[in-house]
């Protein structure tokens, strides 16, 4: 953790963990097949064509590549919260606590998150809230992780 802080501090000091460097060139995964996990960067839909199922049909084919390349059984996703900022003007604060509790209460049916719904909905386990976790106006740079069984999905026939 102290060699990431540098690295933030100061890109050119000399540090151990040099990232791109160790993936630079690199073609083919990392992973032995059937060993390991996936991880979903999100992906955001302008709001002028949202509402086509691009989304869904990006998440299927990721996932169904997931399973059958590259022979994964889980596959973590980031998740955004883009109605979070009507929670946060409702007083609650956006730390760990409030998050989970937006999280929770979007889980119970007493909110609506279209965000939080379609990863629901596509069959993902919602795993935590992530406060201040990337830089997203509209979801008040708040998310959530997620986790997919994609053997689960694949016998549920939603891959």
């Amino acid at each position: 953790m102290v060699d990431l802080t540098k690295a933030v501090l100061d890109p050119n000091a000399p540090q151990k963990f040099r990232p791109y460097e160790e993936m630079e060139g690199l073609r083919e995964s990392q992973l032995e097949p059937g060993k390991g996990a996936g991880f979903l960067f999100y992906a955001y839909t302008d709001k002028d064509i949202r509402g086509g199922a691009l989304s869904t049909k990006l998440l299927t084919t990721v996932l169904t590549d997931m399973t059958d390349e590259l022979k994964l059984s889980h596959a973590f996703a980031y998740g955004r919260l883009p109605k979070i900022g009507d929670f946060e003007a409702g007083g609650r604060a956006l730390d760990a606590v409030g998050v989970n509790a937006y999280i929770k209460d979007v889980m119970n049916g007493d909110r609506r998150d279209w965000g939080l719904e379609f990863h629901k909905r596509s069959g993902a386990k919602i795993i935590c809230g992530l406060p201040n976790s990337v830089d997203d106006p509209e979801s008040r740079n708040c998310g959530f992780l997620a986790i997919y069984d994609l053997r689960k999905l694949r016998k549920q026939k939603m891959i």
